[in-house]
């Protein structure tokens, strides 16, 4: 069996577009292994500190998804450094909690800590989350005033929401 140029060319341009298929697909999918090792830990920690890595983010959420006090520095890094959407509403998620708030009201809590929660989940908003986007739209279209009147009242905060669920 003789196989022309032709045919090798075409094998190795299929290969190497196979293998890196293989690379991209390993890079956009998080790892959702039951417990991380500390090794695997710290790395997945510094792609999220330096890199801004969303994948590790995600891996790491689902990791300590049963103690979010061990989450906070890494959702502080991800919404302040690097701005993901996912990380303002994880913040607003964990503080809530924290603070044993249920549903989603803050009433639980001070005027003062009321707004640096809800500024979370603005910035959630503002940022492109869909999930935050529709908390805010179910409460806003039962006519609920989640959590404090004053996010309906922002019409700019409650299109920019419709818009990310439009997208």
């Amino acid at each position: 069996m003789v196989i022309s140029a032709r045919s090798v060319r075409y094998l190795v341009i299929f290969c190497s577009l196979l293998v890196i298929a293989c690379k991209q697909k390993e890079d956009t999918v998080p790892i959702f292994v039951g417990q991380l090792s500390k090794e695997e830990i710290s790395k997945m920690s510094w792609k999220v500190r330096v890199l801004g890595d969303t994948v590790a983010y995600e891996t790491l959420r689902d990791h300590y998804r049963d103690s979010t006090m061990k989450f906070l520095s890494h959702a502080f890094e991800m919404s302040g450094t690097h701005e993901y959407s996912r990380a303002y509403y994880d913040l607003y998620e964990i503080f809530k909690d924290a603070l044993g708030c249920e549903g989603y009201s803050l009433d639980c809590t001070d005027k003062s800590t009321k707004e640096y929660v809800l500024r979370h989940f603005k910035e959630a908003i503002y940022a492109g989350d869909p999930e935050a986007s529709k908390v805010l739209l179910e409460y806003y279209m039962k006519g609920a005033y989640f959590p404090e009147k004053v996010l309906y009242e922002d019409s700019i905060l409650v299109n920019t929401a419709r818009s990310v669920l439009n997208q």
